[in-house]
C-alpha cells in the first residue's frame, strides 16, 4: 500500500502556507517520509509499519506532521493512524486549523483504491460513467475562510457555457436535474462528471437563497480551467486559500 499528501495547511494567524515534514510514528523516533512544500502534492511512498507479533491483530501506521525543520513533540501539528490493507493507496489532506484553536492542523483522508480494504466505500471517487471523466472537488481548506466562521464559503461548478456541471452520488448514479445539487463547502464535497476535454470553473454561491442555475450563469471565481482528464479517469480538486471570493484550485489526478 502507499499514502501522499495534499499540504494546504497554514498557520492559523497566517494568510501563507507553510512547507510541512511527514514522519512515520513520530518525529523524535520515526522516519521522515518526506518535506510537503504549501499547495502541492506529494509523491507516492510506502509508510514504516510496526511489525507484529503472534496475536496482536491488524497492522497498523502512524504519520505525524510538523512545520518543516521543527521536531518537537510539541510542535506537532496532528497525528493520523490508519489500518493498512493490500493494495490500498490513501491521499492525506492537510488542512488549516480552527481560528479558535491553539494552533496544529486539521486533516481528511481520501482512498484513491481501497485494494482489500472494505473501510472506505464512502472515501472513495467513484467510476465515471463511459466516456467520461470524474472530479471531486472539496473546499474543506476553506471552511474557515468565511468572516464568520459559522458561515462558511460554499460554490458550485459550472462549464464555460455557465451550466452547472452534473455530478454522481454514492452508488454512481449521474445527476443532472439541478433542482438537487449539492453545495461544495464546509466539509462536504461533489464529484461532478465531465465530458473528455471539458473545462470547469467553479462559482460561489452568494448570501441569498439564490437558485443554482443563476449562480452557475455569475462570474466565476475560479475561471474555465482544463483538468487534463481523459475518458475513465477521475481525480480530486482541491479548493484552498484564505481569501473565499478568490480561491486556488490544486487538481490531484487519481492512479
Amino acid at each position: 500500500m502507499k499514502v501522499r499528501v495534499v499540504n494546504l495547511w497554514h498557520p492559523v494567524d497566517s494568510t501563507t502556507g507553510g512547507a510541512v515534514d511527514v514522519y512515520s510514528e513520530i518525529a523524535q523516533d520515526g522516519k521522515k517520509l518526506m518535506t510537503v512544500a504549501p499547495g502541492t502534492v506529494s509523491e507516492l511512498v510506502v509508510p514504516y509499519m510496526k511489525k507484529l507479533v503472534a496475536g496482536e491483530g491488524e497492522k497498523t501506521f502512524n504519520l505525524s506532521f510538523y512545520p518543516e525543520g521543527k521536531t518537537v513533540r510539541d510542535d506537532e501539528l496532528i497525528y493520523q493512524g490508519e489500518t493498512s490493507a493490500s493494495g490500498l493507496v490513501l491521499t492525506y489532506v492537510l488542512l488549516p486549523p480552527s481560528p479558535d484553536s491553539d494552533g496544529g492542523s486539521s486533516i481528511q483522508v481520501f482512498a484513491d483504491e481501497t485494494g482489500s480494504s472494505t473501510d472506505w466505500s464512502t472515501s472513495l471517487v467513484g467510476t465515471p460513467p463511459a466516456g467520461k471523466a470524474a472530479l471531486m472537488l472539496n473546499a474543506t481548506a476553506l471552511q474557515y475562510a468565511g468572516k464568520d466562521p459559522n458561515d462558511y464559503p460554499t460554490y458550485l461548478a459550472s462549464t464555460t457555457a455557465g451550466k452547472c456541471i452534473g455530478y454522481l452520488d454514492g452508488d454512481g448514479t449521474e445527476h443532472t436535474d439541478t433542482s438537487s445539487f449539492s453545495l461544495i463547502g464546509g466539509t462536504s464535497g461533489m464529484t461532478v462528471v465531465l465530458d473528455q476535454g471539458e473545462q470547469i470553473r467553479i462559482n460561489k454561491t452568494g448570501p441569498t437563497s439564490e437558485g443554482v442555475d443563476k449562480v452557475c450563469a455569475s462570474k466565476p471565481v475560479v475561471p474555465a480551467t482544463d483538468t487534463g482528464l481523459t475518458a475513465g479517469r477521475r481525480a480530486y480538486g482541491f479548493l484552498y486559500g484564505t481569501d473565499p471570493s478568490a480561491p486556488q484550485l490544486l487538481l490531484v489526478p487519481i492512479g
